[in-house]
């Protein structure tokens, strides 16, 4: 359940709780700045490369990938049921980090 890359701080306090749905857009945002600067920067074949595992973990185009919105309702489509999975199986939900600075 440890899908982004965070500070030592952050990894810690969440431990193996999930979170909260406040930080799902701005998770969805970052994988769509990276897809997109990614498309930019990359040829297409490299770029289709790099692509592969999120058009075949979220069911989308290559083309349905770099719009926000798609890509915001295919997450919310996979990922919303694996979070009520994981809540189900003994998971803490909804887990804020409170910095101590």
């Amino acid at each position: 359940w440890n899908l982004i890359p965070v500070i030592p701080e952050a990894n810690s306090s969440k431990s193996n709780n999930l979170p909260a749905i406040q930080y799902f857009k701005e998770f969805v945002s970052i994988q769509h700045l990276g897809l997109t600067i990614s498309f930019n920067k990359l040829g297409e074949k490299a770029w289709r490369n790099y692509a592969e595992s999120f058009i075949s973990d979220l069911r989308m185009s290559t083309e349905d990938l770099l719009s926000l919105d798609r890509l915001e309702n295919a997450y919310l489509t996979t990922v919303q049921p694996l979070m009520t999975l994981a809540k189900n199986q003994g998971f803490s939900s909804n887990w804020i980090y409170k910095s101590l600075r």
